[in-house]
């Protein structure tokens, strides 16, 4: 058996579920289905009957009868027969069986649609023999049977008091005229009164009942007849329920009508052919192709309305032939064609064409569908689908539309342009076009409001090959149908990263300025108070000096103030030189490199001693080393001088002693040389340890402090990227002492 497919499942689910033997045979007469009925009430299994020749299972004289009876069921288109059949136990079982053609897996398949009838063959006159069983038999049938002799019910099955809704002893005394419905009753009585002279014979008779609660049925009565030794006549009547037979026979009619209604009304042309010609068609199949009655289609060829050659350059005869072979193997087409009406002009068409079965016969239908006018709006649609696209690609931006989900379903030029896209990129997600992310862009104005139907906009990166190189002004705004219900979105995108360079430019050139600003105004301020006081110190000094020369005493105390105002001036010497280094500082970034950091520590404590060599100084460098390299720049020198002069001249002792400790370390796993500085001066406090290597201005706006040394120590360490911290000599006592703290990194940063 062929295989079945998901479509012909219900169909054979409802063939098992009828109370009807259905068997299916091909146009060889093999058995293709056999229903469950059909199945149990012959002992057969699917194996036993599934490809087999239904004449195999004939109870008949010869094999050659029962192939003739074969053919004969195969010839007729529909036809009624009475069949003796095998069963398996090989009991002989009388079935009366209705032919049609039908299709299950293929055309022209034909459909048996019987019931068991070997009640009706039996030997009645022999009941009264095994009356018991003959009970058993004829309640297991699925047909009610009466039992008439000499006019009167002599035997009513169960099934005929289920069929008409009554019990037994009210149904026998009841005819089928009673029990018919009023409007049939006219029929049946004149029936009965040509049966009563004998002037008609009936065999098969349908008709309307009405159960007992008042339930409609239609019943089918068949009637058989035997005549006894005494001429006396006994009436056999099967009755069937085929309510359900006539309700779908109904329909079926019904639905021819319909059909034809909606064939004739179709506002679509309606043609049925075959490949040779037009064998009907509808009234508005007329109207299109511009004649002026059927008679003029009917009988023409399938091109007969068609040009020469279709608008691709095939020959229209062979395309069509084409088309209606595919239709009648079953393959629905659908296609455009050119037609030309009976007057010559030209018109498009959107054609469909399927099978149909008609009486053995394959046809094809064609709904013809003039689309002349749609063509005609499609060509204006696509004139201003063109001249919108062109405005849509004129506009220098990037504008992009997206579906509720996110998908990029349409862009214009601007936006190509802006990512470098060379690849269509239509159903895409915006945000991994745009930002390239895997989710959605925190920062989207759809997600910060939460709603799709409120449009917004917001400053986003542009990002190219995974690195920003700019910054967007990103709008979205909603686009609504007419019920205002957002179907999309519209995205609106403007480079905008020169102007926010330009203003980031502007707010650095801003802060630039204010800072270079402070700075002038910190130093200017600072480079007075410190040379004032320079000036103070030399002015004093020197009016001493006046009072000692003119007293005329004490010239070694005259030479200690001349030494005073040498210092001064020194000192005011150093000021310039600090203040010089500390706005290069500012200024300019000084190259860092690798360098060995002790053979300038050697030389500042070299020229410190020099410069200082009336004090009583001991200045002692501790490492296990003689060189190590770290990374640093060239004013690694300043800073060592301006540590060792600060703990000269912040020192009251008469004995000044430095000890240097060298050592490598690690802090936050970066390597580093960690120059230790410890004095016995008089030490920092704690609440200026914070700021001493940022001098500035105090809470009443006064400069604090004198001298730039230990503030330019701070910018130089922090210009390579060092450390530099103060803290006291002995822990808790800072009068003991202080100990500066210098990290130089010996990895590059």
């Amino acid at each position: 058996m062929p295989k079945i497919s998901n479509e012909e499942k219900d169909l054979i689910e409802i063939l098992n579920s009828i109370n009807e033997l259905i068997l299916i045979i091909d146009e060889m007469g093999y058995i293709i289905f056999a229903n469950s009925i059909t199945k149990s009430q012959f002992g057969y299994t699917e194996e036993d009957l599934i490809g087999k020749k239904f004449s195999d299972f004939m109870y008949l004289k010869s094999k050659e009868t029962a192939n003739q009876v074969l053919e004969e069921i195969i010839r007729k288109k529909e036809k009624v027969f009475s069949l003796p059949i095998r069963s398996r136990e090989n009991s002989k079982i009388f079935i009366d069986m209705v032919i049609f053609r039908g299709k299950l897996n293929s055309p022209n398949e034909i459909f048996c649609i019987g019931r068991i009838i070997s009640l009706e063959k039996r030997s009645f006159n022999k009941i009264g023999e095994s009356d018991e069983r003959f009970k058993r038999m004829a309640e297991n049938i699925n047909e009610g049977l009466t039992i008439i002799e000499n006019g009167k019910i002599v035997y009513l099955n169960n099934r005929v008091c289920e069929i008409f809704g009554y019990p037994k002893n009210e149904l026998e005394n009841l005819t089928g005229i009673d029990l018919a419905l009023e409007e049939e009753k006219e029929r049946l009585r004149k029936i009965q009164r040509e049966v009563d002279d004998q002037t008609r014979e009936i065999k098969t008779l349908k008709f309307w009942i009405q159960q007992k609660d008042g339930t409609k049925k239609y019943i089918q009565n068949k009637y058989s007849y035997s005549w006894t030794e005494n001429k006396k006549k006994n009436v056999y009547v099967l009755t069937s329920d085929i309510t359900e037979r006539k309700r779908i026979e109904d329909s079926l009619k019904e639905s021819e009508v319909k059909y034809r209604m909606l064939f004739e009304g179709a506002n679509d042309g309606i043609i049925i052919m075959n490949l040779k010609m037009f064998l009907e068609c509808n009234d508005r199949a007329v109207e299109i192709y511009g004649c002026s009655n059927k008679n003029e289609i009917i009988g023409y060829p399938p091109w007969k309305f068609s040009p020469q050659f279709q608008p691709d350059g095939q020959n229209s005869k062979e395309k069509a032939l084409f088309y209606l072979q595919n239709a009648i193997e079953g393959e629905k087409q659908r296609f455009y064609w050119l037609h030309i009406k009976k007057d010559g002009t030209k018109f498009d068409a959107e054609i469909s064409l399927s099978r149909i079965d008609v009486n053995d016969e394959i046809l094809v239908q064609a709904i013809v569908r003039d689309i002349t006018e749609q063509k005609m709006i499609q060509e204006k649609l696509k004139l201003n689908e063109k001249f919108l696209q062109s405005v849509f690609n004129a506009i220098r931006d990037g504008i992009f539309i997206l579906d509720p989900n996110y998908n990029i379903i349409r862009y214009n030029t601007g936006f190509r342009e802006l990512f470098g896209i060379t690849e269509t990129i239509q159903g895409n997600k915006c945000y991994y076009v745009i930002q390239n992310r895997d989710n959605p862009c925190p920062w989207c104005p759809i997600i910060i409001k939460k709603d799709m139907g409120k449009g917004g906009g917001n400053i986003v990166p542009l990002i190219k090959n995974n690195k920003q190189v700019g910054w967007l002004d990103l709008s979205i705004f909603p686009l609504k149908d007419n019920m205002g219900n957002t179907i999309n979105m519209i995205g609106h995108l403007k480079d905008i990263t020169k102007r926010v360079n330009a203003q980031f430019n502007l707010k650095e050139s801003e802060v630039k300025y204010r800072s270079a600003y402070q700075r002038a105004e910190f130093y200017k301020d600072l480079f007075a108070h410190d040379i004032n006081n320079i000036f103070q110190n030399i002015l004093s000094a020197n009016e001493l000096n006046e009072i000692l020369l003119l007293n005329s005493k004490n010239p070694h105390e005259i030479l200690q103030n001349f030494k005073l105002i040498e210092d001064q001036v020194s000192r005011g010497s150093n000021l310039v030189s600090n203040v010089r280094k500390l706005s290069k500082l500012e200024k300019q970034t000084f190259e860092i490199h690798k360098k060995d950091i002790l053979t300038p520590l050697r030389m500042a404590i070299e020229e410190i001693k020099g410069r200082f060599s009336s004090n009583e100084i001991n200045i002692k460098l501790n490492s296990n080393k003689y060189e190590i390299f770290a990374h640093t720049n060239d004013f690694l020198y300043d800073v060592y001088q301006n540590i060792l002069e600060n703990a000269i001249i912040h020192n009251e002792n008469d004995f000044i002693d430095i000890q240097i400790e060298v050592s490598e370390t690690e802090k936050n796993e970066k390597k580093y040389v960690e120059i230790t500085f410890l004095d016995n001066g008089r030490g920092v406090k704690n609440e200026i340890k914070e700021k001493i290597f940022r001098r500035g201005y105090d809470e009443n706006g006064k400069i604090r402090g004198t001298g730039l040394g230990l503030t330019l120590v701070g910018k130089i360490v922090e210009s390579f990227h060092g450390k530099i911290s103060v803290d006291d000599k002995v822990k808790g006592n800072y009068s003991e002492g202080s100990k500066f703290i210098l990290l130089i990194p010996q990895d590059p940063f």
